[in-house]
């Protein structure tokens, strides 16, 4: 049986992990169970800005917008809150890019999440909205956001995959952490 954990307990909740790793489907089954959850902010962003050409003023542009865009969420909500990539993989994603991180509040970042998990990588899929043009440019671009965490001083936990099939993987990824956190 899974212990729930009480909503006054205000925690924040990063999953993190290279593109393809699952968060998406494993933050879509804790909301399933009731848990408060931010889906991924960047997908939409990138989906919304898709036909703009992207130079590096667009780039800007568009990490500012999902930098403030996830703000927002997070801050919106009380109690325990679990997030498809925090608000440091924008950080991470920033300095890969070359972008001026003058918009970021790195002292807000310092202490913001109480636990971070990292999902272990599976295939790399290519699903047409990422940015990532192939495995290795992922494994690249989430060497620049781990570090960015690790230099805030948080240490990931690391999430192993358990299983092939993604729900089945999801289903005991989420077992793991709710032990963690618990």
């Amino acid at each position: 049986m899974e212990t729930k954990i009480t909503e006054q307990e205000n925690k924040k909740i990063a999953i993190i992990g290279r593109s393809s790793s699952g968060k998406t489907t494993l933050i879509r089954e804790l909301q399933i169970r009731g848990y408060q959850a931010i889906e991924e902010v960047a997908r939409g962003v990138l989906e919304e800005r898709a036909l703009i050409p992207v130079t590096p003023e667009e780039q800007s542009i568009r990490q500012k917008t999902i930098y403030q865009r996830h703000l927002e969420l997070e801050n919106s909500l009380n109690g325990t809150i679990f997030v498809d990539r925090g608000l440091i993989d924008i950080l991470g994603y920033t300095k890969y890019f070359g972008v001026n991180p003058s918009f970021f509040e790195i002292t807000n970042l310092e202490n913001r999440y109480h636990f971070v998990f990292e999902l272990e990588k599976r295939p790399f899929i290519n699903d047409g909205t990422r940015i990532e043009k192939d495995e290795n440019e992922a494994d690249l671009i989430y060497s620049f956001v781990k570090k960015s965490y690790i230099e805030l001083g948080y240490n990931p936990i690391l999430v192993p995959n358990f299983h092939e099939d993604a729900k089945e993987n999801s289903s005991k990824r989420i077992k793991f952490i709710l032990s963690k956190i618990n």
